[in-house]
């Protein structure tokens, strides 16, 4: 197990470098053995549920496939996506660690995927699994989990919402939320992908609505960098976005 994971997050880690050109080499190496340990330690955690011990193969292998959805070749991407949700479904209510490594790859799914074929396969399954994760009394347990969700709901707001009054209610909604606290890794994404969706005036984001919402959002995301420093280098591109939206500084 300790070698499974070790191997995924050095492969998660390179295809971050080195991007989809890593695809064959990922595929033809690893592919299929995090696919067959998924799908085995599946098996047999379902004739033993109390074997705590197929917990961490089936997390290692749904992070690497978080690192395959997430940097992938598009065409690999498509054909993989429906056995990932398939697995998922049945991984999902395992623990915290897996639930939120899931809804992190609902996410990576959100970004990449068009809106024609998200709307048409998977729109329904990944949009209630971050609103149920969403609704959930938040606690030290789960908080990351609801951390990763946020960042999914991000995502799904920014490449698949429907630019209508329900989706500028989904987007107040989410603004309110920010900024994340428990998992600072992933807030740091969340918030450059922010900004650059504010930059480009994104309209679920910049509008009479959510605007007075956003300078709201921003100075909380200041006050929190202030004592934890989660966004190192992205402070200036928070102050750049801050000035664009009105705020001022002391």
């Amino acid at each position: 197990n300790e070698i499974n994971r070790r191997v995924m997050e050095l492969s998660g880690n390179i295809f971050k470098v080195i991007g989809d050109d890593l695809t064959p080499v990922i595929k033809s190496s690893l592919f299929d053995f995090f696919l067959q340990t998924w799908r085995d330690s599946l098996a047999k955690l379902d004739s033993d549920k109390l074997k705590t011990i197929y917990y961490q193969p089936i997390l290692s292998a749904i992070c690497f496939f978080d690192d395959f959805l997430e940097f992938s070749k598009e065409n690999e991407l498509l054909q993989f996506i429906d056995t990932f949700i398939e697995l998922s479904k049945k991984s999902q209510n395992i623990n915290e660690d897996i639930l939120q490594s899931v809804v992190y790859g609902y996410g990576a799914i959100c970004q990449r995927v068009s809106k024609e074929i998200f709307t048409a396969k998977y729109k329904e399954t990944i949009l209630a699994m971050i609103i149920n994760i969403i609704q959930r009394p938040k606690n030290d347990a789960n908080e990351e989990t609801f951390d990763n969700a946020l960042g999914a709901m991000g995502k799904f707001i920014y490449f698949q919402c429907d630019n209508n009054a329900a989706g500028v209610t989904m987007a107040s909604q989410f603004i309110k939320l920010l900024p994340l606290r428990g998992d600072l890794d992933e807030g740091k994404k969340v918030c450059h992908l922010l900004f650059e969706k504010i930059n480009e005036s994104h309209p679920l984001l910049v509008n009479d609505t959510n605007t007075p919402l956003l300078k709201d959002a921003i100075q909380r995301i200041i006050i929190l960098n202030k004592s934890q420093n989660f966004l190192e280098e992205e402070i200036e591109n928070l102050i750049m976005v801050a000035l664009t939206l009105g705020i001022k500084f002391e």
